[in-house]
């Protein structure tokens, strides 16, 4: 096996990667109160957070996140009050929380003076000895856990939060995951005072204060808990931007307004120094009017500071939800351009539901990125300023609910998080989002699945729409199949393309997504789960084994120069995660290549190989297999036109296909054979499939295979491809 040249590493499934892909897939997290994320990667190496709906639980009203270097903090507004008095920030680290996410617990230790272990709400403790004690949370049990938390936020909020203390009987909660290394100075330090004053400029009591130098964000970057409005910092010399959101909250518990106090361009010299964060200066408030009638579900403000060299962003971000009344809150940003020293950059984030009471539902994801903090906040959308896809997800047997997560590409260092509204399935319903000249949309489609089964995720290429474009999108359909990954058309520019089927004189690269619904649409999520990779990927040169893995279902490996039949198989079982269709894929792919054979890769697309010279596009078939299903994903019984559309991966040279062959069978019985013709379009099949009524309820495999002029093949098995319904 070979290194990757700038190749970001696979989590184990091979879900590919793609120019906006996410290079690992994504990967769901679920926060110590409950709240599920979804944490992913795009090839650039960007953390990006989707934020899930849940029927189940709710945000509390808000939330804020914190990215510091790799490390990513996202917590429920209901618990700031209690960091670092009772609460350790490191148990919202979800970076940290991915790590353990697999095995469906969160562990979390106490330590306590009491005699006995005190009473968590939701915590399964495992251990305990004098003082201190060990458990885990779940999915369920982290409900309990935040609802614990936000019945007592409701009740400090009564008397002003002069009584915060004393959380879950005195215990401190802090996070069982990997932790980070400490630092030594290496450099002069200075102390500061931070100060930090609310809206009628009085102390602001317990905040978060997150700090970068803006010279070297290596020197020092962090956060601090100042309490009663007050902390001192020691950092080095150096220019300095600090941040912190402050919010008003009434006696009832609902948030009224939350703030960004703001400073950049802190030179820090001497010592002591008093540096004064005050809410005061923010006083431009989030709004947006939306073509048609809409309701705001959640309005966001993110921030990004970034050194001299742009690394090491820090990124902060508030977002509020409507309270019992359907009040949305304010978010307030003061105007500011960008730092003298080191980038600052700002985005405004708006998710609407429509309510126009006939028609399909439509609802709006909205960003508004600038460089600085821009003073106008109120946005007027127009008709020709969006884009529009008409939605249709198929859902996964059992789920009864789901949502588009929307998430905006843009250049830069951070990437805003995103937001999904949760729609009943089977749905069709209408998704807008803001168009620019330098933004991208990435679609999520996440299914949740009844009890704590586990959700299916669902993921498409980052995509460059056109203003006033409408174009329709179904999830979710059967056959789902391994593909080659590639790059659409619409790719946005400024992230990097990588071909995963090439080879250069002495090397060669090949990796599928191993499970989609075709070349450049939907792909699925596969996580690696605690009892083993779901995916097994062999090499195969003239007969002799050149790479066996289940780590990844990409390969890279030294080749010889002169002309080699290669075979690529790859199995996926699905049967492990939560699906029903396509549970297990089977995929065969022989092609004959040599150095110096193949079409060059096309401009702009990047060869991962360690010598890229003389980088060519492998001769590998690919193939794709389509059902008329229904609403709930199935096949009616009786007579269907099924179409199969045989290819090469994209950038290959197009050879002609010379034979071909469906085969269906229903489990458990034999193959037999589905009749295809040329349909008129170079590559495109159609044939009839049968069935009667005694077999609806029942489970269809599907077997397809292509030979090509060159001697090319691919094979392709998918078990428990469709459903047989009912007409």
């Amino acid at each position: 096996m070979i290194p990757l040249r700038d190749h970001h590493e696979h989590n184990g499934v091979g879900t590919g990667t793609t120019a906006a892909g996410p290079v690992a897939g994504g990967q769901s997290v679920v926060l110590p109160t409950g709240q599920r994320v979804r944490l992913a990667r795009d090839v650039s190496g960007r953390l990006r957070l989707g934020l899930v709906a849940d029927e189940n639980v709710t945000w509390d009203g808000g939330l804020e996140r914190v990215t510091v270097g790799e490390h990513v903090y996202l917590f429920p507004r209901t618990a700031k009050p209690y960091l670092g008095r009772g609460l350790d920030l490191r148990i919202f680290d979800v970076t940290a929380l991915a790590s353990t996410a697999s095995t469906g617990r969160i562990p979390l230790r106490l330590t306590y003076t009491s005699s006995r272990v005190p009473n968590v709400p939701g915590l399964h403790v495992t251990s305990a000895r004098a003082g201190a004690a060990d458990g885990y949370l779940t999915a369920r049990t982290a409900r309990v856990f935040g609802a614990a938390l936000a019945a007592r936020y409701r009740a400090d909020a009564a008397t002003g939060f002069r009584t915060v203390g004393g959380l879950f009987g005195g215990a401190r909660v802090t996070a069982d995951l990997p932790g980070t290394h400490t630092v030594t100075p290496m450099f002069p330090m200075r102390t500061l005072v931070l100060r930090v004053l609310d809206f009628s400029g009085k102390p602001a009591g317990e905040q978060l204060v997150t700090y970068l130098n803006m010279d070297e964000a290596a020197r020092s970057t962090g956060f601090i808990l100042t309490q009663d409005g007050e902390v001192r910092l020691s950092v080095p010399v150096g220019v300095y931007g600090f941040t912190v959101w402050v919010e008003d909250v009434d006696r009832a518990g609902n948030l009224r307004r939350t703030g960004l106090a703001l400073r950049t361009d802190v030179r820090v010299t001497s010592q002591p120094q008093v540096v004064v964060l005050d809410a005061r200066m923010a006083r431009n408030a989030l709004t947006v009017r939306t073509p048609r009638p809409s309701v705001p579900l959640l309005a966001a403000s993110s921030l990004t500071l970034a050194d001299a060299d742009g690394v090491a962003p820090l990124g902060v971000e508030e977002g509020v939800e409507p309270d019992s009344t359907g009040r949305l809150p304010q978010v307030l940003t003061p105007s500011l351009p960008d730092a003298r020293v080191g980038t600052l950059a700002s985005n405004g984030y708006w998710l609407a539901r429509g309510t126009r009471t006939h028609g399909p539902a439509y609802e709006y994801t909205l960003t508004f990125p600038a460089a600085g903090i821009p003073a106008r906040q109120n946005h007027v959308v127009h008709a020709t300023d969006l884009a529009t896809t008409a939605v249709r997800v198929v859902p996964e047997q059992g789920a009864t609910s789901g949502e588009l997560i929307r998430w905006p590409v843009e250049p830069g260092p951070d990437q805003p998080d995103s937001f999904g509204v949760l729609h009943r399935l089977p749905g069709r319903w209408l998704a807008s989002v803001n168009t620019g000249r330098r933004l991208a949309w990435q679609d999520d489609v996440e299914e949740e699945l009844p009890g704590e089964v586990g959700f299916v995720d669902l993921e498409e290429p980052a995509r460059v729409l056109r203003p006033g474009s409408v174009r329709s999108v179904s999830w979710g359909l059967p056959v789902v199949l391994s593909w080659p990954v590639q790059v659409p058309r619409d790719t946005p520019s400024w992230l990097p393309a990588v071909c995963l089927a090439c080879r250069g004189d002495q090397e060669l690269v090949l990796g599928l997504n191993a499970a989609a619904e075709g070349p450049d649409a939907h792909y699925y999520d596969l996580p690696e789960i605690e009892t083993g990779s779901p995916v097994h990927a062999r090499l195969q040169a003239d007969g002799h084994t050149l790479a066996d893995q289940q780590d990844s279902t990409v390969i890279a490996v030294s080749v010889p120069t002169r002309a080699t039949w290669f075979r690529y198989l790859l199995d996926v079982d699905r049967s492990m995660q939560v699906m029903s269709r396509s549970t297990r894929i089977h995929t065969d792919l022989r092609f004959r290549s040599a150095a110096g054979l193949g079409v060059p890769l096309a401009r702009g697309v990047d060869c991962p190989l360690t010598t890229p010279t003389g980088c060519r596009v492998l001769p590998v078939p690919q193939l794709a297999v389509a059902l008329p299903v229904n609403a709930r994903g199935e096949l009616p019984s009786g007579t269907s036109t099924v179409r199969v559309v045989l290819g090469h991966v994209q950038g290959a040279a197009r050879i002609p296909f010379t034979s071909w062959r469906l085969e269906v069978r229903r489990a458990g019985r034999a193959w037999h054979d589905v009749a295809l013709a040329p349909a008129g379009r170079d590559g495109v099949l159609t044939g009839v499939l049968a069935t009667t009524t005694g077999d609806a309820g029942s489970t269809w495999d599907v077997r397809v295979s292509a030979t090509d002029a060159a001697g090319g093949q691919i094979t392709q098995i998918a078990t428990a491809a469709f459903v047989v319904g009912r007409r």
